[in-house]
């Protein structure tokens, strides 16, 4: 009897031990659960941020380039406009130049012809 107690006592420690090492191995898996996740979390909200850095130094990037394009086009089509401009009051002034020397030497010739006739009159 006293073996067979012994032996009862025996079997009833193993099974409180072995339901306390259940217990505390699926204590430790949750925690080491919990700890991967949080640490999961951590490099992805991290390697997130990165992304999103990255992200806004692009579409800074491409905003940039759109202004630059923009400023070039405005650049060359107001050199375009200006420059057909100028080439209009070029041509305007280049006509003007020449009808005032037609008029100088339209004036010259008339007063050299009348010139003339006065001394073929009195010659």
């Amino acid at each position: 009897l006293r073996r067979s107690t012994l032996v009862a006592q025996s079997r009833v420690r193993m099974v409180q031990s072995q339901s306390w090492y259940h217990s505390q191995r699926t204590a430790a898996l949750c925690l080491q659960k919990n700890a991967r996740s949080y640490a999961a979390q951590q490099a992805f909200n991290k390697t997130k941020s990165a992304v999103i850095c990255i992200q806004r130094l692009a579409r800074h990037n491409i905003e940039s380039r759109r202004h630059d394009a923009a400023l070039t086009i405005q650049t060359v089509n107001r050199r375009w406009v200006a420059r057909k401009a100028y080439m209009k009051a070029r041509v305007f002034v280049i006509f003007m130049q020449s009808c005032h020397r037609r008029k100088v030497l339209q004036e010259q010739y008339h007063s050299q012809r009348c010139a003339a006739v006065v001394i073929q009159k009195n010659w």
